[in-house]
């Protein structure tokens, strides 16, 4: 089965890390997507720039609406996700025990993905664009 690892974490502290600091968390990530990869269980890694880069749609009850910066208020922001493959959702919290958030006060929440079917997209994307604000959510 595949899991999503949904990785949360403060944005703004890895932003103060200072240049020892921050290779260091560049190494112990690079070792566990290594790590991921050399048992077969990795499916894809995505690491998330800054929050503040996010642009995000809302809908006013008439139409979209976009915002600058990310939707997520409080110090914990989604920092990157891994798509995994494990035989149960004990092995996949086994592979998640090891990610390196968890050591700089971050969280990863493991779900289990749903089965896509291999049928094309039903629905061709809108054509229309949202009306631009840059109000903050």
């Amino acid at each position: 089965m595949d899991y999503v690892f949904v990785l949360r974490g403060d944005a703004s502290a890895f932003a103060r890390l200072g240049p020892t600091q921050l290779r260091a968390s560049v190494e112990a990530f690079t070792a566990f997507t290594t790590s991921l990869s050399r048992t077969g269980a990795l499916r894809s890694a995505l690491h998330l720039k800054d929050p503040m880069t996010a642009t995000t749609l809302t809908h006013d009850g008439r139409r979209v609406v976009l915002h600058d910066g990310s939707g997520e208020l409080g110090p914990q922001q989604l920092t990157g996700l891994y798509i995994v493959s494990a035989p149960s959702l004990d092995e996949a919290l086994a592979l998640a025990d090891d990610c390196p958030i968890l050591k700089f006060g971050g969280s990863v929440e493991v779900r289990p993905l749903y089965d896509a079917p291999s049928s094309p997209r039903r629905h061709a994307p809108r054509p229309r664009r949202p009306s631009r604000s840059t109000t903050s959510p």
